[in-house]
């Protein structure tokens, strides 16, 4: 009968799977015989070593093949540089290379110059956008019209709301008969940013975009009602 023959890969490979797997009853079609599991077992601490060590090796020789594929690729990266390199230098032209001329020294100028602003142009889209006041006051219009569009939709049936999370309080001791409302906000902040609308009911407010909209602890007249800054 003609030998069976040993499957390539690692030689300790079948010991090792003995050794791991103390139940296993065959492997590739051959019985596993209790000589050879106490061998495995014996051998075990050896064969991790050694497994250890192939798989060092391994690493290296993809760390080597993938550097030589990145040689390869930088190459020929420089030689596709280089040709058009030459398509340049053949569209330029041999008399105005070695010429010299103002022509040329314009040319490579504005090259130069429209390379810089493209740069440049490139460098401002990467950076974050800040609007600017126009752009603040546009988005201030917007949830104006759309706050006050929702309000009448909903005639009396008014929810309130907190959109910018503002600190408020109601006072009405200070003046017996009067309900006064205090909203703290920025200090530089344009007053062209802030919008109130007073209700008998309640009274709704657009600070830089967002609604506070609050029912009033009493009901007041709209018409004798006053919004003003602090001046402190």
């Amino acid at each position: 009968s003609s030998e069976k023959k040993q499957p390539p890969g690692w030689k300790g490979c079948r010991a090792y799977v003995i050794a791991r797997l103390p139940n296993l009853k065959s492997l590739d079609g051959t019985d596993v015989l209790r000589s050879e599991r106490i061998l495995a077992t014996e051998r075990l601490p050896d064969l991790v070593a050694e497994l250890r060590q192939l798989a060092l090796v391994k690493r290296a020789e993809k760390h080597e093949e993938e550097q030589h594929r990145l040689a390869d690729l930088k190459k020929k990266m420089e030689e596709e540089e280089e040709e058009e390199d030459e398509v340049d230098l053949e569209i330029i032209g041999e008399e105005e290379l070695t010429g010299h001329t103002p022509e040329v020294r314009s040319k490579i100028s504005r090259e130069m110059a429209e390379q810089k602003a493209a740069r440049e142009e490139k460098e401002r889209a990467n950076m974050p956008r800040t609007k600017g006041e126009a752009e603040y006051e546009q988005e201030q219009r917007e949830a104006i019209e759309k706050a006050r569009q929702r309000e009448e939709e909903r005639g009396g049936n008014i929810k309130q709301c907190n959109e910018g999370r503002w600190k408020f309080s109601f006072d009405e001791e200070s003046r017996p008969g009067y309900v006064l409302l205090t909203v703290p906000i920025q200090k530089f902040l344009s007053s062209t940013l802030v919008d109130v609308d007073v209700h008998p009911t309640y009274v709704s407010i657009v600070i830089k975009g967002r609604v506070l909209r609050l029912v009033l602890p009493a009901e007041v007249r709209s018409e004798d009602s006053t919004a003003q800054r602090s001046t402190t």
